[in-house]
């Protein structure tokens, strides 16, 4: 076999492998974190109901996918406003205080949803304004942020996956954020 012709396939299988291929990739439906599960079990909640989430501004694109090596990931929802929606609801369940018809209710505002990946390491970053209204007065109103990193790799079928599962666990940490928040455990603690 010619020389040229065996370097251009190996470059062309080393290009596949290492930088991965264009996918798109759906989250898994939000489930409960252990993190959130032991801030929320830190202190006397009262029971809430889980308002409007939305992106700021309304059409921002980070709030639909977020692209990494080119494979983009995107909530089952279709949002990641949405998805924050959804682990809200999941961790109040799972801690026993969501109720729907609470007059206290959480909403919040997506205001960052990003991801960077570099070789060695990747950094995902999701911030949102949380609010606490309580028949229509708000008590709380702080932006929250939460940062994850993971160990990366040259190699796209390995640094791919491991961004997206690291990623699709940040609602969560947000979401213990919040929980561990003294103000809003102050505007939530029963009176």
């Amino acid at each position: 076999m010619n020389r040229s012709i065996a370097l251009s396939r190996l470059t062309l299988l080393a290009s596949f492998t290492l930088l991965g291929g264009c996918v798109h990739d759906k989250m898994t439906e939000a489930q409960p974190s252990i993190a959130a599960m032991k801030a929320a079990n830190g202190f006397e909640m009262i029971p809430l109901a889980v308002g409007p989430v939305v992106s700021s501004p309304a059409d921002a694109s980070f709030d639909r996918s977020i692209v990494i090596r080119g494979s983009t990931m995107s909530p089952p929802s279709g949002r990641f406003s949405l998805y924050l929606r959804e682990v809200l609801i999941t961790e109040l369940r799972a801690a026993g205080r969501y109720d729907p018809t609470s007059p206290t209710i959480v909403s919040a505002v997506l205001t960052e949803n990003r991801a960077s990946e570099g070789f060695k390491q990747g950094t995902g970053v999701s911030a949102a304004t949380f609010r606490v209204t309580r028949d229509g007065q708000t008590i709380f109103e702080e932006p929250i942020r939460a940062e994850v990193d993971w160990t990366s790799s040259f190699i796209g079928a390995i640094a791919i996956p491991a961004a997206f599962r690291t990623h699709s666990s940040l609602s969560n940490t947000l979401v213990a954020k919040l929980f561990a928040d003294p103000g809003f455990r102050a505007a939530v603690a029963p009176k």
